[in-house]
């Protein structure tokens, strides 16, 4: 039929040069034996004819009697190309390529001549009726029609009746194979982009009641509530996973069912059968396993699983192969068969445990029906090996479909059970996922169409914020930081209202912030946030400020001209926005609780029933020196009382320009002045005018065992500990991680060499590390400026001490021709790490007391020299120095753990500059 076919083609196209191309050799042989026959002119190339005759053939099809007489090239895939035929008007596909990916593109090269392109400026001679590709086909080939059919439609051509007839017919078969698997991004996604094509999907698309919902899996549960622990991630949305626990209510009932108990005993009997070696017998090398039977597995020391071979791999390998399945945990993989241990018919016969478990109306963002490597490792680091809870929605064999699907935790103390923790929302919070409304429709009708009795799917409910309840971080209000009402604080002065309304923030976390906002800048500028889908009063938002950078806000007003009015918690501020100007907020921006604390002075009063203005701009000028940046201010608290709303403190402080002696109090100021009158103040623990003990000497004591009481009874403050310690060690752990790795030295380099933070001498604290663990390394100085161009919320702060005021570091052991080295280090609850930047050390001398550190190094061309007293004891029988390429890392264990070092030498001090 197909050289009919052909010869019908060849009579139509008489005149025009021909090529046919065909996938073997024997069948290029025979098509030029029949054009022979019937006295065609044809020429024939094939993969077993020397270059000479392959470059004849070419000369020949070329030369001028080929335009007389043109002639008909018939031509094997493999040499196509040698032949380098480019100016055919005709193309037969006598047959479909092997490789079709890159053989239909050198069969279409034969007619590259012709072919027009869109930016060719000059118009191609075509031949009539253009050039023309015909390609023929049998019913024998059903799979290249569907994709034929497929390619056709994407090129806006025309197809044919019997050829749709015969793609359809196909489909059909493949849809009703039982022996084909229901296709994953089916099942994930309700949707599969590549049903057909080349890259056509090989799974089926059609719900088959007899594969899908066998009744031996009768007694899974199709609808109520479970509870599952987590076996194996698959991705981002899809586990396997044990049943404990199920909750069958489809009337109302709560009968629970205890599936733990029969995991349990079907394990132990496992790992009791296999602990006696006469029992572990594998099979030998010569022995074939028998497909669908249940097998044992060794996946590490003794530790065995079920598995079920699924088929054996073909080929001549020794020992053979076979393809399992982990029946038990789930997973398929690929063993040797002298791996498999034989099992009794009791435990063979024991039901597989693992289920497949998929997260309902979730996919990947831009609909994509692959997830990415982050969004599959945040789920496995979230949820494997995790109880979870869920409520069943559909269930087809042994897989099942929950929504929600979400982690649970006991409160001991009141003893409710509490979500913290939701798949679905965790991905789309982080950026990861977007909403698929039309997941479980879709799968709930090909279930109903199939004949599959489901129960009905639950009515849509209107989610707070698009996004689960579980995920509170976006949706309520948060606490703010809090002051130490046992001594005095370190402070900085924001947005001024009068001298009973301002905003102060804390010099021991201000670091963090500014971390934080970068952070969020960044996440901004890689558009990684969305819009604010929901706007109601409390709710978190971000906001752009005057400076053109992202801060954390709360929607505080609504107005009617679709204008809210957005107050800024970290630092006072209110302004105005419309709604379609706010971004919706991550979870991880909202772990740092408010910096901006509210206070009011104590003792004082207005002169009349309001503040002057006065009273205001005297007030705001005290936060500032005579550079016009910020200076950090001393504050005591004299009392608090519960804030303008849940979480937040409102404190009556008393507040100074600094914390030395003769210092000024803003307070006495304003009445001196006349702005303000005294009031009664509440009764005081504490002299406010005697000179406070430093916290430099508190660190070293020791911390107090001395706590007050209300403080620890105040939910609000218990609650911003609880979140400050949760970001502090999220954000440290990321860093501790970063700086403990092998290229430590180079990179601390770098960074603070680039940043311009690390100068001959520092021994601070490098920033990178510090702003995230612990207070500022000085308390008259902050390390990083807010300019007016980096942040017009507040003034710049200030550098109180000048450089020509800070003492050099001077050491009896110090020589003329020595050079202070560079360092830099971090710490965490039990060790120091010192880095010492000395590039390629040759010899170096170290010795190390309890509360000293000396170390000379010598390179090539100079000496450098590190002599420091240290900021508290340590142990020197536990210090190790390691030599590098860039530096000299040195590891000193705390005599106290838990004791943080606000500065690494004991002078409390930051050398800029040394005598050399």
């Amino acid at each position: 039929m197909h050289r009919d076919t052909l010869l019908g083609i060849l009579r139509g196209s008489q005149g025009q040069k021909v090529v046919v191309c065909t996938s073997t050799r024997e069948a290029a042989v025979a098509l030029n034996r029949l054009l022979s026959l019937e006295n065609v002119y044809s020429l024939l190339i094939h993969d077993r004819l020397p270059m000479a005759k392959i470059s004849e053939v070419q000369r020949e099809w070329m030369g001028e009697y080929a335009r007389i007489q043109t002639p008909i090239l018939v031509v094997q895939d493999s040499v196509l190309w040698l032949a380098k035929i480019r100016d055919a008007t005709v193309l037969v596909h006598y047959d479909i390529p092997a490789s079709s990916k890159t053989s239909f593109g050198f069969r279409y090269s034969c007619l590259a001549s012709y072919m027009q392109s869109f930016r060719a400026k000059d118009n191609i001679s075509l031949p009539s009726g253009g050039p023309v590709a015909h390609m023929i086909l049998s019913s024998n080939e059903r799979n290249a029609s569907v994709r034929l059919v497929e390619f056709l439609t994407k090129c806006g051509s025309s197809v044919p009746g019997e050829l749709m007839e015969l793609a359809a017919q196909e489909e059909a078969k493949k849809s009703s194979n039982a022996e084909v698997a229901l296709c994953p991004n089916l099942k994930a996604f309700g949707h599969c982009e590549q049903p057909a094509g080349e890259k056509s999907c090989s799974y089926r698309h059609r719900i088959l009641p007899a594969a899908d919902h066998s009744p031996v899996w009768s007694d899974l549960p199709s609808e109520g509530n479970v509870q599952i622990v987590v076996t194996r991630v698959v991705s981002a949305s899809c586990f396997y996973a044990w049943i404990l626990q199920q909750w069958d209510t489809p009337s109302g009932s709560t009968t629970v069912t205890n599936l733990e108990v029969e995991l349990q005993e079907a394990m132990l009997s496992l790992n009791e059968h296999l602990s006696h070696s006469e029992n572990c017998a594998r099979l030998k090398e010569e022995a074939v396993p028998i497909i669908g039977q249940v097998y044992a597995l060794e996946v590490s020391v003794k530790r065995f699983e079920r598995v079920l071979v699924t088929s054996l791999v073909p080929g001549e390998l020794a020992p053979p192969y076979a393809t399992v399945s982990h029946i038990d945990y789930g997973g398929e993989s690929t063993v040797a068969t002298v791996r498999l241990i034989e099992l009794p018919q009791r435990l063979a016969q024991l039901r597989p445990f693992a289920v497949e478990v998929y997260c309902c109306r979730i996919q990947p963002q831009d609909r994509d029906i692959s997830w990415t490597y982050q969004a599959d490792l945040l789920t496995y680091n979230h949820y494997s090996r995790k109880e979870l809870f869920g409520k069943v929605v559909l269930r087809l064999g042994n897989t099942l479909w929950l929504d929600p699907l979400v982690m649970r935790e006991r409160l001991p103390s009141v003893n409710v059970e509490v979500t913290f923790g939701n798949v679905r929302s965790t991905l789309i919070t982080e950026g990861l996922a977007c909403t698929n409304e039309n997941h479980m429709k879709t799968l709930h009708k090909m279930a109903v169409d199939a004949g599959i009795t489901v129960p009905p799917l639950p009515p849509g409910k209107k989610e707070r914020n698009e996004i689960d309840s579980a995920d509170a971080a976006t949706v309520s209000r948060h606490c703010s930081s809090y002051l130490n009402s046992t001594d005095f604080c370190h402070v900085y002065l924001w947005t001024v209202v009068s001298p009973s309304q301002f905003y102060v923030q804390t010099l021991e976390f201000n670091s963090c912030l500014e971390q934080l906002e970068n952070d969020i800048q960044r996440a901004v500028e890689r558009q990684q946030v969305g819009k604010l889908k929901a706007v109601h009063i409390g709710v978190c938002c971000l906001a752009r400020y005057s400076n053109d950078r992202w801060y954390r806000g709360e929607v505080l007003k609504i107005h009617d001209d679709k204008a809210v009015d957005i107050f800024f918690p970290d630092y006072g501020d209110t302004e105005t926005y419309s709604r379609d100007q706010l971004l919706e907020p991550a979870s991880w921006m909202m772990l740092l609780p408010y910096q901006g604390i509210s206070c009011s002075l104590a003792g004082i009063g207005p002169q009349t029933e309001e503040w002057s203005p006065t009273a205001q701009s005297l007030l705001e000028d005290f936060g500032y020196n005579d550079e016009d940046m910020n200076r950090v201010l001393c504050l005591r608290v004299a009392s608090k009382r519960a804030g303008t709303h849940p979480g937040n403190n409102h404190y009556e402080v008393f507040l100074f320009d600094g914390c030395h002696d003769g210092r000024i109090s803003i307070g006495d100021l304003l009445v001196e002045k006349g702005i303000a009158v005294r009031t009664k103040l509440p009764e005081l623990e504490f002299d406010v005018d005697r000179p406070h003990v430093s916290l430099f000497e508190q660190n070293v004591a020791g911390p107090s065992n001395d706590s007050d009481d209300d403080e620890d009874d105040d939910p609000a403050i218990s609650q911003c500990r609880k979140n400050l310690e949760e970001h502090v060690y999220k954000v440290f752990s990321d860093v501790r991680d970063q700086v403990l790795a092998p290229a430590t030295a180079e990179i601390m380099e770098e960074m603070a060499l680039s940043t311009g933070n690390l100068e001959c001498g520092d021994t601070a604290c490098s920033s990178q590390v510090q702003g995230v663990c612990g207070p500022s390394t000085q308390f008259n100085q902050d390390a990083r400026k807010k300019t007016a161009s980096e942040n017009s919320m507040g003034k710049k702060k200030s550098q109180e001490c000048s450089l020509k005021d800070i003492p050099t570091l001077e050491s009896i052991f110090k020589t003329p021709s020595s050079h202070q080295a560079k360092i830099s280090w971090w710490q965490d609850d039990r060790f120091v790490y010192v880095d010492i930047l000395v590039a390629k050390a040759q010899n170096y001398n170290f010795s190390v007391s309890t509360t000293s550190l000396l170390c000379r190094v010598y390179t090539a061309e100079h000496e450098y020299l590190v002599h420091e007293p240290l900021f508290a004891a340590i142990l020197p029988e536990k210090v190790r120095l390691v030599k590098k390429a860039e530096c000299l890392k040195i590891t000193l264990e705390k005599a106290q753990s838990k004791i943080y070092w606000d500065f690494l030498t004991g002078h409390r001090r930051k050398a800029m500059n040394v005598l050399k």
